[in-house]
C-alpha cells in the first residue's frame, strides 16, 4: 500500500489525505462520496460539513469593521 511505503520513508501522508477528502467533499454530496471511498454515511456527512464554507461570520465581522471606520453621518 502506498501509505505504508511513504511511512517507511518518514513521509507523512495524513495531511495530504485530509486535504484530498476535503476537496472531494466540496465537489460531491455525501451520498456519492461515501460509497465511492467506502466511507460510512455519517463519516461522509462529517467530511461534507468540514468542507463547507460558511462566510457569514466573516461577513458580519467585515460589516462591523466597516461600520466602526465610517460611522453614519447625520444632520
Amino acid at each position: 500500500m502506498l501509505g505504508r511505503r511513504l511511512a517507511a520513508h518518514q513521509i507523512p501522508n495524513r495531511p495530504a489525505r485530509a486535504t484530498a477528502l476535503v476537496a472531494l467533499a466540496q465537489d460531491l454530496p455525501p451520498a456519492v462520496l461515501g460509497p465511492m471511498l467506502g466511507l460510512h454515511p455519517v463519516t461522509a456527512a462529517h467530511w461534507r460539513r468540514r468542507a463547507a464554507t460558511d462566510w457569514t461570520a466573516y461577513l458580519q465581522a467585515r460589516q462591523r469593521g466597516l461600520a466602526d471606520r465610517h460611522p453614519p453621518s447625520g444632520p
